[in-house]
């Protein structure tokens, strides 16, 4: 504390600080205070002129014609403001210093948010920073969101979601309410190493207080991936769980999703568990393959609905698409290979033609189909989003079961053969 009996610094550098210090000196002796702050019952002295410049709050209170103003006495009515963070807050006021704890950082940043002091904020804020768990990290998202420390907000969240596996174990989470859980099984953006660790976290949020939160199960259960888990999980986790198998609703949408063929109940999986490694795709018949060079094995897809011959391949947009001609009426199937399951759509092209190949151009919206008719090649494009065909012209290539690769803005032509014929008599 400053000696008050002896004169001021003689470094002009440091007289605002050596001021403020003896401010505070004159306040804690409460010499010339002229306003006492109240809080659950303590009293704390202090200078109206001091709090109203720090603070609109205090500003606000004391200059116009209010109750404070008149009997010189604010009131501190914030759960949050104990006795100790407001000895706290008056040290900042006058200092511009404080001693930020765990026991008392929380409630620095309620108060100082509520009595308008950002710098005091800040100062909790970044403490908070430097103590970031997995097992305090569920609470302090909510807790700083709240608060609008942004910063911070994203900070925890980013934790949230690394540590997803192990931040659903913790108290904090279960003690979450439906929608504060709902937020985070069904994002796409939590780290799981595998999606079981999701269904599992949820039973565990259930069991918890099942008699009050078993309604909510149903809603739940609907953000896990089901289907880019492996069926054995499947069985065994979700079908022999206790909460599933006495919910005709849970049961249903679990067996649909195992046994379905409805798109509308894919989901593609979440971030974390995408993975994209480079393959070649082999088809025919009704037949699937796959063959991944970097370990040098060919894999069994699922099969195709339907049996394919004289078809196009084409991967777009994270499907692989087959065109080709069933009995006269032009089908396309796609895999999707998150969910390893086929879908099929009518394509609505209208000619007797057999399919060569179907080609995508970077930048537009369409594909180019190269069809042949016995006689002629013609080149087609078709929209996807519209189910619509165009006719473009007759291929200047002559040449049946040809090759077609796209880069860039261009369509490469390769390959094929005279007539369709001579495929079976291997010419060339």
């Amino acid at each position: 504390m400053a000696d008050l009996t002896e004169p001021m610094t003689a470094d002009p550098a440091r007289h605002r600080e050596d001021l403020l210090e003896r401010l505070d000196a004159l306040r804690r002796k409460e010499t010339f205070c002229d306003v006492t702050v109240a809080v659950n019952g303590k009293e704390f002295k202090a200078y109206k002129v001091v709090l109203a410049a720090a603070s609109p709050f205090f500003l606000s209170l004391l200059e116009n014609d209010m109750r404070e103003r008149k009997e010189q006495l604010i009131e501190i009515k914030l759960e949050e403001a104990t006795a100790s963070v407001m000895e706290d807050v008056l040290e900042y006021i006058y200092t511009g210093n404080v001693s930020v704890t765990e026991e008392s950082c929380h409630n620095l940043i309620a108060t100082a948010d509520y009595l308008l002091l950002p710098g005091l904020k800040t100062l909790a804020v970044e403490f908070l920073k430097e103590k970031v768990t997995v097992q305090n990290c569920v609470f302090n998202y909510y807790f700083a969101n709240k608060y609008r420390c942004t910063e911070l907000t994203e900070i925890y969240c980013s934790v949230i979601n690394l540590n997803f596996s192990d931040v659903l174990k913790t108290d904090d989470f279960l003690n979450l309410d439906m929608k504060q859980v709902m937020e985070w099984v069904s994002s796409d953006d939590v780290n799981v190493k595998a999606e079981e660790e999701v269904f599992t976290g949820i039973v565990e949020w259930v069991s918890h207080n099942r008699s009050e939160r078993e309604s909510c199960f149903p809603d739940l259960i609907r953000q896990v991936r089901l289907r880019p888990s492996s069926q054995d999980i499947l069985l065994k986790k979700l079908v022999n769980e206790d909460l599933v198998t006495t919910n005709i609703e849970c049961m249903n949408f679990v067996l649909r999703a195992i046994i379905d063929s409805d798109e509308s109940l894919s989901r593609e999986p979440r971030n974390c568990l995408k993975v994209q490694v480079e393959g070649i795709f082999l088809c025919g018949g009704k037949k699937a393959l796959c063959c991944l060079p970097h370990v040098n094995m060919w894999y069994k897809m699922a099969n195709m609905t339907f049996e394919h011959q004289n078809h196009a391949l084409l991967l777009d947009q994270q499907r692989v698409y087959i065109f080709s001609k069933q009995n006269w009426c032009h089908l396309v199937e796609y895999y999707v290979p998150s969910t390893n399951l086929w879908y099929s759509f009518q394509s609505g092209f209208k000619y007797n033609e057999k399919f060569c190949s179907v080609s995508a151009v970077s930048g537009y919206s369409f594909l180019n189909a190269l069809t042949y008719n016995g006689q002629h090649p013609y080149m087609y494009t078709y929209d996807i989003n519209t189910n619509n065909w165009n006719m473009q012209e007759e291929s200047p290539i002559n040449r049946w079961g040809v090759c077609a690769i796209s880069q860039g803005h261009h369509i490469y032509i390769i390959g094929g053969t005279n007539t369709e014929d001579d495929v079976a008599a291997g010419n060339t």
